[in-house]
């Protein structure tokens, strides 16, 4: 990109009024299910699997990582790479087993130079709705995307919304790839709606 800054930020609103009542109703941490979503969702979108390399070749990686930040016992941050995998029971499993292992290690940052990444974070504290994020003027190369959640909501109605803020670089992102993504995330937490009840159904039978 010709760019001086070529990434951008888009907050919207998700509705999760599903996914609240899934984790209240079954006992389920409301970051792992969101966590599930954004880690498929993100490598079910091409678009957010590109990279620029500090060579400035771009990339298309097969999957990406996905690393967040864990707020320690004693405040301090460190980065827990989420898992990877299809069964959300055996997903929350293995982040339990990561967290355990970085509560206890020295901080963890991604300082890696191949971009196979993305960045997920949130801000349980603030209904935000809108977001930036620290960057280097004319960091061209600098391509990973940034998801961030925020405070949910819960409205009259009895809808529940959260904020989802992307920071992306528009070279490979642009509102129709925004739209994508958020699609396939919404079908994941959709789909965990029906797992978990069909699950349940079935167990009461």
């Amino acid at each position: 990109s010709a760019m001086d800054i070529p990434y951008f930020s888009v907050t919207t609103t998700v509705d999760v009024t599903a996914l609240v009542h899934l984790g209240k109703e079954r006992d389920l941490s409301f970051f792992s299910l969101c966590l599930y979503g954004i880690v498929h969702g993100l490598n079910a979108t091409e678009a957010f699997r590109y990279r620029v390399l500090p060579d400035g070749r771009v990339i298309l990686h097969h999957t990406v990582e996905t690393m967040y930040i864990l707020l320690r016992a004693d405040k301090t941050i460190t980065a827990v790479s989420a898992p990877l995998l299809p069964d959300f029971d055996e997903f929350r499993l293995e982040q339990r087993r990561r967290e355990e292992l970085a509560a206890h290690a020295p901080p963890n940052f991604y300082a890696g130079e191949d971009r196979k990444v993305a960045f997920f974070s949130s801000v349980p504290w603030l209904a935000f709705t809108s977001l930036t994020h620290p960057c280097q003027i004319g960091a061209k190369y600098d391509s990973i995307p940034r998801l961030t959640i925020g405070r949910y909501t819960r409205h009259p109605d009895g809808r529940i919304t959260m904020p989802l803020d992307r920071h992306m670089h528009h070279g490979f992102v642009d509102g129709y790839q925004i739209h994508a993504l958020l699609t396939n995330v919404q079908a994941l937490w959709d789909g965990l709606r029906q797992k978990e009840y069909g699950n349940h159904s079935a167990q009461k039978g």
